[in-house]
């Protein structure tokens, strides 16, 4: 009889596999929700078919214009390029 641990284990060996050898063609953009279902304001490109999340877009926290990452760093200041030369934040 296999364990809760060993059908998890299995699952996200079969998922990350799935991931790393689909094409990622059928994706949308989808508002991200925390845990209790609030939008963050921020968009992500998720695949259809693995539902691995290949791109966020939000809005720079300085200037407002659209920026997009391939993985969000939620320890600093989303800034958009100009903004992050500048130093600003």
């Amino acid at each position: 009889m296999k364990t809760a641990q060993q059908l998890r284990d299995k699952y996200e060996k079969d998922l990350e596999n799935l991931q790393n050898t689909c094409g990622h063609h059928d994706t949308d953009w989808f508002d991200e929700t925390e845990i209790h279902g609030n939008l963050t304001g921020v968009k992500l490109k998720q695949c259809k078919t693995c539902w691995k999340v290949l791109l966020h877009k939000t809005n720079c926290e300085s200037c407002g214009k659209e920026v997009t990452y391939e993985i969000r760093d939620w320890t600093r200041a989303q800034l958009c390029p100009e903004c992050s030369k500048k130093g600003i934040a």
